[in-house]
């Protein structure tokens, strides 16, 4: 079952290891890039965690390994009992205490069907303080035959108490590259849509959407020099985001990021990851200082927090516009 989730080589054969010696550590944090494989990760190692065949698990066979990849493949229609997961909802921008203690109450109480109970909580950095901690209380204390899988792209944003609860697993996107096959573009263009802010690329609409990201990016930082009127940049940028998800916007945000840290590797005569706008950023890089892009990269990362509190992305993307002509070039 392992083989559902490409690339990622490295931590497959540990998580092999570990399930087949029993050395499994109660409560792991998957951090990494959106939509890179995480999650579905997390629910593989759950199958592998309840298989019935400890020597090839997971086997892809037993009830367990066939309910899970039901799930996976069905995830609205079909389940098992005992993985559990919280999924935050595209409009929502908190994990509640509520649903923290909905699925901590279950812990009481043996496994419904295997041998443990398995816990997915996705996007665990939208969890508010009282959720993070009243989960650390039972991080602390785990009950025997429970595992914990916090999934984020923020881990900075957590608790600290609750990361040293966890033992984290870095996904990076290195040599996923080998698993994208699309005849339309090279390696070396996937790989830098990759480095450049995209998850797995499934296919040709996904490569369409991060084209699209990348020159809203492109015009958001064009726009901080160029002293455009508002009025047509809002205009503009309501355009380019039409029709995107939070996710997408969140990608938008962490082109901005590449981008900004491409500027300074010009500066320092570095190899730069968006190639296709070395152009741009060579002009944009004749008009701005290092300290100009280390504080405009401060204001993107305080922005971005607002995605989580649903305003709207064409006001965040305005304000950082604003704020960084507001920094004297």
């Amino acid at each position: 079952m392992f083989k559902i989730v490409k690339g990622h080589e490295r931590i497959k054969e540990f998580f092999k290891t570990a399930v087949k010696t029993n050395r499994l550590h109660t409560t792991y944090l998957f951090k990494g890039r959106e939509g890179i494989g995480k999650r579905l990760f997390a629910k593989i190692v759950a199958a592998a965690i309840l298989c019935e065949n400890r020597e090839n698990a997971p086997c892809g066979k037993c009830r367990h390994c066939t309910k899970i990849k039901n799930h996976i493949e069905n995830p609205e229609t079909t389940t098992h009992l005992d993985l559990i997961e919280i999924r935050n909802p595209e409009r929502k921008n908190e994990i509640t205490v509520e649903e923290i203690e909905e699925i901590l109450k279950t812990t009481n109480f043996p496994p419904y069907l295997g041998r443990a109970r398995i816990f997915i909580i996705d996007n665990c950095h939208l969890m508010n303080k009282t959720a993070a901690n009243m989960l650390l209380k039972t991080l602390e204390e785990p009950p025997a035959n429970t595992y914990f899988f916090l999934i984020t792209s923020k881990p900075d944003s957590l608790l600290p108490t609750i990361l040293s609860r966890c033992q984290q697993v870095y996904f990076s996107t290195a040599g996923l590259e080998n698993f994208i096959n699309l005849s339309e573009i090279t390696k070396e263009e996937i790989k830098a849509y990759l480095n450049s802010g995209s998850g797995f690329l499934t296919g040709l609409e996904d490569v369409k959407n991060i084209k699209k990201e990348r020159e809203s990016a492109m015009l958001i930082l064009e726009s901080i020099t160029q002293k455009t009127s508002f009025i047509e940049i809002e205009k503009k940028i309501t355009e380019k985001l039409e029709g995107n998800t939070r996710e997408d916007n969140s990608r938008l945000f962490f082109i901005l990021f590449t981008m900004l840290r491409d500027i300074l590797s010009i500066k320092s005569n570095s190899k730069i990851i968006n190639v296709e706008f070395k152009d741009k950023l060579e002009k944009i890089e004749k008009k701005l200082s290092p300290d100009f892009i280390f504080e405009l990269l401060e204001i993107v990362k305080k922005i971005e927090s607002g995605l989580y509190y649903n305003l709207k992305p064409v006001q965040l993307f305005s304000l950082i516009i604003s704020e960084g002509r507001r920094i004297k070039l």
